[in-house]
């Protein structure tokens, strides 16, 4: 149970509640509070601390840079431009021809992290708003929209905004729709 705090000035808004999901994944109401705790973050930064990605990209930096000339600082920009298609043919060329393991790597390292992310966001949602029982197996077991809609809402209150659009969630109020502005 959380204390009371001795506020000189309240908190700005009361949370509100919302609904995630879709008509196919079932809807749940679920709470809004404009931010995450620091258990909620905290809980998410020691799931994915064995992240190895920052590692696997200067020690690929450092090889690249060495095969084409340039600083660590360059290649590892490189290294970004690459993965999201905006490198020349030629270092394309270089990259694929010389470094495909480890871009493999690479890639593989970021997928891994990014779903496990995901997982922990949507459990420690679930477990500090709804059940504080829920387990990472119960959110293996949920259909893919309620897990996007619950990742949306990590990543808005991570954020301290509300997307005002539709997500793979399925429909969400904005915030100010919920409050009646």
């Amino acid at each position: 149970m959380a204390k009371t705090l001795p506020f000189v000035v309240q908190p700005r808004r009361d949370p509100i509640k919302i609904e995630i999901g879709s008509d196919e994944s079932g809807k749940i109401e679920i709470e809004r509070r404009g931010y995450l705790t620091v258990a909620e973050r905290f809980y998410v930064n020691q799931v994915v601390s064995s992240d190895r990605t920052m590692g696997i990209m200067v020690s690929l930096a450092n090889k690249i840079a060495k095969k084409v000339k340039k600083t660590p600082g360059e290649s590892y920009t490189l290294i970004g431009d690459y993965l999201q298609g905006k490198t020349t043919a030629a270092d394309t060329k270089i990259i694929d021809e010389n470094f495909s393991e480890e871009i493999q790597d690479l890639t593989s390292e970021m997928t891994r992290v990014a779903s496990t992310r995901e997982l922990a966001q949507a459990t420690v949602i679930m477990q500090s708003r709804i059940d504080d029982e829920w387990s990472t197996q119960d959110t293996l077991a949920l259909h893919p929209d309620l897990l996007s809609g619950l990742v949306e809402l990590y990543n808005a209150e991570d954020s301290r905004e509300f997307p005002e659009t539709k997500n793979k969630g399925g429909d969400q109020a904005s915030y100010e729709d919920a409050v009646g502005k």
